[in-house]
């Protein structure tokens, strides 16, 4: 009931602070028909109706730039930012780019963030060489940033570029301790064929990997795919052993069991879901499909 309560109160405030954001903008808007090129007026139109998060709409993205058109005064960098993002809502990713460029400046966060938004923009309608500037803009503005790495380095893999992907994952490598860099990294190397490099980043990546239970259970999921039964049950038995009520990781066991023709151990995996949850359909179904 408490928290209940907390829900509905924040919910309210929530709504609250989005009827008031829509209330300025609705003033801004106003005091900018009468005075179309005031800047700081614009420029708080940009931050209400188009931040950098993904949330503004097209219909708002277009209205910007006919402002900003019509006022024709020298732009900051900030507001340089919003018609950045503005017109890749637009689809207009070559200006998009081109603008963002105008107002990338080094451990800027925002700059950084709009130039993602730009790339993720541009992902979506499969102009994979213009995110790609765009990412390379976010770098940049944060050159320490390991995620932007990352993103860049999967935007080259996906272009067929290893030899781009390859300095971009290695850099990542060396500003992160997660894992995902490492997994990653070592299947660049593999796929560029350098296999015994791949191989001895992916030996401590392996060990790390069956003592955190969402790598285990993917590593596991993934072995089975690939009918690497054996390997499989080496992830699944490693996480059983730590979480040994762990649904997830005790039906993949039991995919592992049946598909190695291990029957009665498959069914014994079954019975053990059903101890810890009676009600699971999928496992009763399981059982009575092993019946001897």
């Amino acid at each position: 009931m408490r928290w209940g309560l907390v829900a509905i109160v924040l919910s309210c405030w929530t709504c609250r602070s989005a009827q008031a954001s829509a209330q300025e903008e609705r003033r801004v808007l106003a005091a900018l028909t009468r005075a179309p090129s005031s800047e700081a007026l614009l420029q708080r139109y940009a931050e209400l109706a188009l931040p950098c998060d993904g949330r503004a709409s097209k219909a708002k993205a277009s209205e910007l730039l006919r402002r900003m058109a019509r006022a024709n005064v020298d732009w900051g960098r900030r507001i340089v930012l919003h018609a950045a993002l503005a017109e890749a809502l637009l689809s207009r990713h070559t200006q998009s780019v081109a603008k963002l460029a105008l107002s990338v400046q080094r451990q800027d966060v925002e700059s950084a963030d709009c130039a993602r938004q730009i790339a993720a923009l541009a992902i979506r309608d499969e102009q994979l060489a213009l995110a790609t500037d765009a990412l390379v803009l976010a770098s940049e503005a944060l050159p320490q940033d390991a995620a932007i790495r990352g993103e860049l380095a999967r935007l080259w893999l996906a272009r067929g570029r290893t030899d781009r992907a390859l300095p971009l994952l290695a850099e990542r490598f060396t500003l992160t301790t997660e894992l995902a860099a490492r997994r990653e990294l070592a299947y660049a190397l593999a796929a560029d064929g350098r296999a015994e490099e791949a191989l001895s980043l992916l030996a401590p990546a392996r060990e790390a990997c069956q003592q955190d239970a969402g790598c285990a259970l993917t590593a596991a999921r993934n072995a089975l795919e690939g009918e690497r039964l054996d390997e499989a049950l080496r992830y699944l038995e490693a996480r059983l052993a730590s979480e040994p009520r762990d649904l997830d990781a005790l039906f993949a066991l039991g995919d592992v069991h049946t598909r190695g023709r291990r029957l009665e151990q498959a069914r014994e995996v079954y019975r053990r879901i059903l101890a810890v949850r009676p009600e699971s359909v999928r496992a009763q179904q399981a059982l009575q499909a092993l019946a001897p």
